[in-house]
């Protein structure tokens, strides 16, 4: 995507950065990315979604597309695009960033909490996953997290925040029911 920039660093922080592309398959792509464990993740998501390949296929393809180049990016976070663009209430914030998760929350400024009203977030490992869930709920969110056989498989899990007054769709009315009302926390 021409605008898509890696949102981590202090809340202040916009800078360039040497990040793992990989062509054949960019949502592997990020800083700091450790090839073995790239490989692992492809080889489970071939598994899951390709149960009738042999192992020699699954090789075959990993090995084929577990291929990264290094490119130069810019690093932005949440909180410089919030104030670059004027926004001032955001209905959901999703965050798939391969392993940087903590990052892009981390880097989130302190005032910009309040104007999210719904978080959907992929994270690596269980230990990452009850992190993210402890700092949601810190900051005032119900939060429920899903792991389905097939994200287990991939080590990863989707955590979903939602605050307790945010209305359903998205839209701001007075007699619009809480999403908090349907979601039971984790």
């Amino acid at each position: 995507c021409g605008r898509c920039a890696s949102a981590t660093g202090p809340p202040s922080s916009e800078r360039r950065a040497t990040i793992d592309y990989y062509p054949l398959n960019s949502l592997l792509s990020g800083e700091h990315r450790d090839e073995e464990s790239v490989r692992t993740v492809l080889r489970a998501h071939l598994r899951a979604q390709s149960p009738d390949l042999t192992a020699g296929a699954i090789d075959a393809l990993v090995e084929r597309t577990a291929r990264s180049e290094p490119i130069e990016a810019s690093i932005t976070t949440l909180s410089a695009e919030f104030r670059r663009h004027g926004i001032g209430r955001v209905d959901l914030v999703k965050i798939d960033v391969e392993g940087a998760e903590l990052d892009v929350l981390a880097a989130i400024a302190a005032d910009d909490w309040a104007m999210v009203d719904r978080f959907a977030i992929e994270t690596h490992d269980a230990g990452r996953t009850e992190v993210v869930r402890t700092l949601l709920v810190r900051h005032g969110f119900v939060v429920t997290v899903d792991e389905t056989p097939e994200l287990r498989a991939l080590e990863c899990a989707t955590v979903h925040a939602v605050r307790p007054h945010a209305p359903m769709g998205g839209a701001r009315s007075p007699d619009a029911e809480p999403m908090a009302s349907w979601i039971t926390p984790a």
